[in-house]
């Protein structure tokens, strides 16, 4: 394998300079425009906020109103509608170390192992993968999450790996970076035994033996790291390559990296190759000033994809490596202040040369006598060489003294901050300083406060490159392990706005780059992050839920996530948009059904599906108003068109305009007389109702058997069922020789409900889907034999659902793993049906009010959809547009979109929460049905059925019991909703999103709801 030199890699850059540093093209006239519309916030405090902007080639060129923004780019700039997302000015990562986080992201990883065990097992089922001799590096862990005592939070020991690693190297940093284990081999690849004298700012471990433990802090770790290879220029390219992958997934456009003269070269490589995606202000060490004064006085600063001119110095150590500089003892360690990296000589003289060469000094420092040193540095500096704009940073300004804080506004030093910390250290740092010294501990407030700007980064790879993360952490500053639930030193909390103007505009002024980045401004770099919501208006407890949907550097699409659907609003969509508004259905069918290729072809692509659903809507419309009349005389003989017109414009009387008709819904009367009072009390007979199931009652007693019962699954109920699908004789594609393709609904295996057997089915032998997909079904294939004859599938199976009625306590309620999969995929949004606009995440905190607790912020939600969106029938699914927008616009609808709903306020206040549906079988009260489900700690997913809502009851466990609680008569079906059937339907689905009644289809041509009827039989043996 050949290493590259440095020497080499000076040489190969000498070539490619010219290339790299010339500058990045700029926006021409034969660049294409467009627009990008959402809810635009700007950092721009002349114009916060705004409708769109557009881009041309690399650049912004407008910002504003769409009208205003369509003005300057004419009716020719394509256009991207990714309403109601968030569009933000792109993110900055003010302090990384790229190229090592890149190779971390491919080794052994650590930073989330619990116990020593675990710390162990997963180094060794690492060593198994990498060949004899390979150094293990990378893993960044953390002992303080191996348990509670000091015994079990020990630092690790090479004992611990060396029996799983007799013949790999092991060199593994602690997260901060501040100290790292070396296993034996290691210790022997650099000659170092148990009398290894310590370095000045550094130190290695030793036990009570003097034996070394292989754990090296700061200065000492030098002696292991220059022993491992050096990486080739193909892997550096490698880690540039997978980093760079990462960060755009993450919204960061621009970092500033923290590294060496070999990480510059290793970026030219990648810039001059269009590997660079995201742009680097790449700074080297403060001591090698002279360097870079002569680089740049050589070839110059670079372009606005990569830029040399920082300089990262080190004052002390880590909090965590009790290595940070405190002017008093460490309270758990009372006879270390910690260390100091640098003399404060050394730091003087390297500032005061490096700012007299017009060069950008940023140097590190944890605690508070660090700190101090530092500003006291700059203090003197700035005295010493007279007035410039030299915008001198700390990276870290974690421990601040009280008096010290307002040094950083008046001096005007930049505190480049990494927020994630906050939320991690929080868990233990009182332990280890006091909480005397926690309360200016991140003082972000403080420091804004007192004038100075924050400028935001991760210090990846010591902590995730998570902007959305830092916002988090910057605004509630609630701990990891949720101990802080109102925050960790809470006086110190910001903004949301705060916290964006920190990785945005902030940032890129620590960068000397405001007049190019940071904002959205006509004229500067067109950098932006698509966010699936206005985090600027949920809850902050919900900010974590967010998710960056795709982020754009000059123009450029590097990252896009697959929900993200813009709609090009080209002219023939407007088209089609325009005459389905003025209700002339039929000539839009006609004008799609012009654009498919192939029309005789199963609907599948884009404009088939859009002229099926345009067709299925007056089949729910069905009824003219002649009918509407005659059928309501029934029962309101003096009613007149009058009437019909006043109930129609205010909404209660469910129309439609189609191809210059006014259509009714066909239960557009029975809507009716339940929302309109009016109608309802001028009825001059009542329709007589069926007998239903006493449902209050059947609750009431289900809430007393559980008080005896210790298990939460009880009343179990047997169910046998038979359930056909019939397609009438004469059907025009029931024909001889035509394969006909059946999914009938099947019971899950699933919590309450078990013992599901299929009895029998046909015709032919039914394939059962596996358990726990999105929809269960069976399925059954026939070819037609007899085209005259009516064709009927059928199923008969039995399965036994117990009601499911656990205690719930609002004080056993834990805090959730916000950083994990669960809690990210269920708080997401999820279009079309799952949209949170600003108006929704603020309908959600309005609800929430100032409750904390997430089973009491779930019962607020549960009653206020119970209360504000009573039961309606509601047309097709498939012919909504969004379910939850049609509960809250409508402030009516049937159980799924009472459901979908409930889903997206919880979601929008950070609950997770996800779709069920299936059956109910009430006895002489059964039916399809939509509820859902949300996720709490330690309970796990709770089933909440926002239809049956809050019940008339004395007792407030019968009133909510359908939040958290449900009945036995119920067959679950589906776990998730718009999931593939299985196999896979050739042709749009009856129901694209729920799957109740079954789907069919001939020959990949699909049967609607209108061309075959459905029966069911329910017995309780």
């Amino acid at each position: 394998m050949l290493v590259i030199s440095r020497r080499l890699l000076q040489t190969i850059i000498a070539f490619i300079t010219a290339i790299s540093f010339a500058g990045h093209a700029r926006s021409t006239e034969q660049d294409p425009l467009t627009i990008w519309q959402g809810h635009v916030w700007t950092a721009n405090q002349k114009q916060p906020w705004a409708e769109a902007i557009a881009v041309k080639g690399n650049q912004i060129v407008a910002v504003g109103s769409l009208s205003e923004v369509q003005q300057v780019t004419g009716p020719d700039a394509r256009s991207f509608d990714v309403r109601p997302a968030l569009i933000t000015p792109g993110w900055i990562d003010s302090h990384i170390h790229l190229i090592d986080a890149g190779f971390h992201l491919t080794s052994v990883q650590l930073r989330d192992a619990r116990t020593r065990e675990e710390f162990v097992e997963r180094i060794a089922a690492f060593a198994r993968t990498v060949p004899r001799g390979t150094w293990i590096t990378g893993g960044d862990w953390d002992h303080t999450l191996w348990g509670e005592s000091s015994a079990d939070r020990a630092l690790p020991d090479r004992a611990w790996i060396d029996a799983v690693t007799p013949n790999h190297p092991v060199w593994l940093p602690r997260l901060d970076g501040h100290m790292a284990l070396a296993n034996s081999a290691a210790l022997r690849e650099a000659g170092i035994d148990d009398s290894f004298a310590d370095v000045a700012g550094g130190e290695a471990v030793r036990d009570d033996q003097g034996r070394l433990t292989g754990i090296f802090k700061d200065n000492s770790m030098d002696v292991i790291s220059r022993e491992i290879p050096a990486p080739t220029a193909k892997q550096q390219l490698q880690a540039i390559q997978a980093a760079v992958a990462h960060l755009a997934a993450q919204g960061v456009t621009s970092v500033h990296h923290m590294g060496t003269w070999e990480d510059v070269e290793a970026f030219q490589i990648a810039h001059q190759q269009g590997q660079l995606k995201v742009r680097v202000y790449a700074c080297t060490p403060l001591s090698e000033w002279q360097e870079l004064a002569n680089r740049i006085a050589k070839i110059g600063r670079g372009d606005d994809r990569l830029k040399i001119g920082g300089l990262k110095g080190y004052v002390d150590g880590s909090l965590g490596s009790h290595t940070a500089a405190f002017l008093e003892p460490y309270s758990d360690t009372p006879k270390s202040r910690g260390l100091l990296v640098n003399s404060q000589s050394d730091l003087l003289k390297w500032t005061r040369a490096a700012d007299k060469a017009g060069l950008q000094v940023m140097v590190h420092a944890i605690g508070d006598r660090a700190n101090r040193i530092q500003l006291d540095v700059y203090k003197q500096v700035a005295a010493e060489n007279g007035p410039r704009d030299r915008r001198f940073r700390i990276e870290h300004a974690q421990h601040i003294a009280h008096t010290d804080v307002r040094w950083f506004g008046e001096q005007e030093v930049i505190a480049s901050m990494q927020p994630y910390h906050i939320i991690d250290d929080g868990r233990w740092a009182d332990s280890v300083i006091g909480t005397i010294r926690s309360e200016t501990t991140y003082p972000c407030r403080s420091f804004l406060k007192s004038g100075a700007r924050l400028a935001f980064g991760s210090d990846w790879f010591v902590a995730p490159p998570t902007p959305i993360e830092g916002i988090y952490a910057a605004v509630t500053r609630s701990t990891l392990d949720g101990k802080h639930p109102d925050g960790w030193t809470p006086g110190e909390t910001i903004t949301v706005k705060e916290a964006l103007r920190a990785y945005t505009l902030d940032a890129a002024y620590a960068g000397f780059q405001e007049s190019q980045l940071g904002s959205l401004e006509p004229g500067k770099l067109a950098d932006f992050v698509i966010v699936d919501r206005d985090v600027t208006s949920i809850p902050p407890t919900a900010l974590r839920a967010a998710r960056v949907l795709a982020t754009i550097v000059d123009g450029e699409m590097i990252f896009n996530a697959p929900e993200l659907h813009p709609l090009a609003a080209t002219a023939q969509r407007e088209e089609i948009d325009g005459l389905v508004a003025e209700g002339a259905l039929g000539e839009a069918q006609k004008k799609l059904r012009s654009t498919i290729a192939a029309p005789d072809e199963p609907v599948s692509d884009e404009p088939a599906i859009q002229a099926e659903i345009l067709r299925r809507i007056p089949i729910d419309f069905n009824l003219e108003e002649d009918e509407i009349l005659e059928e309501l005389r029934e029962t309101i003989p003096d009613i007149s068109p009058a009437d019909l017109a006043r109930w129609r414009d205010a909404g209660d009387l469910d129309h439609r305009l189609i191809d210059g008709e006014v259509r009714y819904f066909s239960r557009a009367i029975s809507n009716l007389f339940r929302i309109n009072t009016e109608a309802r009390d001028r009825r001059v007979s009542q329709p007589e109702s069926p007998q239903k199931f006493p449902i209050v009652e059947h609750v009431a007693e289900l809430v007393e058997e559980a008080n005896q019962a210790e298990d939460p699954e009880i009343h179990p109920v047997k169910h046998r069922i038979r359930y056909e699908l019939t397609v009438p004789a004469g059907h025009p594609r029931l024909r001889r020789g035509a394969k006909v393709s059946c999914w009938l609904p099947f019971p899950q295996e699933y919590r309450q409900q078990r013992d599901v057997k299929l009895l029998d089915c046909g015709p032919g032998e039914g394939q059962i889907s596996p358990n726990g997909k999105a929809h269960r079904t069976v399925y059954l294939e026939h070819v037609v034999d007899d085209s005259e004859a009516t064709l009927t599938f059928w199923e008969e199976f039995e399965f036994v659902t117990n009601a499911y009625v656990p205690t719930l306590d609002p004080k056993d309620v834990e805090p959730y793993d916000t950083t994990g999969t669960l809690y990210r995929e269920y708080t997401s949004q999820r279009p079309p049906h799952i949209v949170i606009t600003p108006e929704v995440a603020a309908l959600a905190k309005e609800i929430i009010g100032d409750e904390t607790n997430p089973l009491e912020q779930t019962r607020r939600i549960f009653r206020w959809v119970s209360a504000n969106i009573p039961w309606c029938a509601e047309i097709e699914y498939s012919t909504i547009p969004n379910l939850s927008a049609k509960g809250l616009g409508a402030r009516r609808g049937d159980c799924g979109v009472q459901g979908m709903t409930f889903i997206t306020l919880c979601r929008a206040a950070g609950i997770p929460a996800r779709w069920q549906s299936g059956w109910q079988t009430k006895p002489n009260d059964s039916n399809i049905h939509d509820w859902s489900e949300f996720y709490l700690e330690p309970w796990g997913w709770l089933p909440a059925d926002a239809s049956y809502g809050v019940k008339q009851h004395e007792d407030p466990r019968v009133q909510d019991f359908f939040c958290g609680h449900m009945d036995p008569y119920r067959m679950i079906v589906n776990l998730d909703y718009a999931g593939p059937l299985e196999p896979p339907k050739q042709s749009f689905r009856s129901e694209p999103n729920d799957f109740q009644r079954g789907e069919i289809e001939i020959d990949g041509h699909n049967l609607y709801f209108d061309e075959w009827e459905a029966s069911r039989e329910i017995l309780y043996p």
